[in-house]
């Protein structure tokens, strides 16, 4: 009973000390995989760092981004996109743009990819579904309402979508965060929220926007809370940027607040039952 006891205590610590740590972060947790136009190349940051970039395929065209074990990109309009290692080098495979739409940022499920056409033109804004090899387009749904998309990403923890999405209003264009089912069924939408491509960190499950001409970067809660904004001075003043975070390597994150919480109030049960049974001895 002693050695159980101590070894929970030390447990307990460990997780609480954890817990505590775990909002002292700067930047993402995990690498996010960022395309950029303006300067024809692929970026990863982490943390407060910029790990590493490569040029792309495509002159001035790579934005949607998906990134499952690997990383693939496609074409804003006319263009073409292309497969990288993690490590952003070159596979040699290319995806040709196959909806000839202004896509701005993708995604995807590990099985699909998707991206968001951000209207420009008079043309209504809309998701688009592909396979993985960025073909067999599908048009998902529109956002009638007159929203402009400029961000998605996917949400595997209810198999939605969530989009960033910027609306005209009396007073000016104001920005949302939406979370849509995969019918085009809106589930939820946080007002205020100004950014352009959009990623979730799949080991916090928590959003990052990337504000301006890729000048700021703002994490946000699935309810809509900011929790810090970033900013990584090699990457101030580029334009055109997709974003999104591996899906593949969400198996080996660590746990939410919410889990670790779980946790600990179990431990806490376990030490109270533990010392009831030793006193009624």
């Amino acid at each position: 009973m002693i050695r159980f006891r101590k070894y929970a205590l030390a447990l307990l610590a460990t997780a609480t000390t954890a817990a505590m740590a775990a909002p002292a972060y700067a930047g993402p947790v995990s690498t996010l995989y960022l395309t950029n136009v303006s300067s024809k190349s692929l970026y990863t940051v982490q943390g407060d760092a910029i790990t590493g970039s490569a040029p792309t395929y495509c002159n001035h065209c790579e934005q949607p981004i998906a990134v499952y074990g690997d990383v693939r990109t496609m074409g804003n309009g006319n263009g073409f996109g292309g497969q990288y290692n993690l490590d952003l080098t070159q596979t040699g495979t290319t995806y040709v743009q196959s909806t000839s739409v202004g896509l701005v940022d993708g995604a995807t499920d590990g099985r699909r990819n998707y991206a968001v056409a951000a209207g420009f033109g008079g043309n209504s804004s809309g998701v688009y579904a592909f396979d993985r090899e960025w073909g067999d387009p599908t048009l998902l749904f529109l956002l009638d309402d007159g929203a402009r998309a400029s961000g998605i990403t996917y949400d595997p923890t209810n198999s939605t979508l969530w989009l960033q999405a910027t609306v005209d209003t009396p007073n000016g264009a104001a920005g949302e965060l939406r979370n849509y089912q995969m019918d085009g069924r809106l589930i939820t939408s946080l007002s205020d929220l100004v950014g352009g491509a959009l990623a979730m960190d799949y080991a916090d499950n928590t959003l990052w926007v990337v504000r301006g001409p890729t000048q700021y970067f703002d994490q946000y809660s699935r309810s809509g809370m900011l929790l810090q904004t970033t900013s990584y001075a090699g990457l101030v003043g580029k334009n055109g940027t997709g974003a999104e975070f591996d899906l593949a390597a969400a198996v080996a994150t660590v746990p939410e607040p919410g889990s670790l919480l779980m946790a600990l109030t179990s431990l806490a049960g376990l030490l109270l039952v533990n010392r009831r049974r030793r006193s009624r001895a």
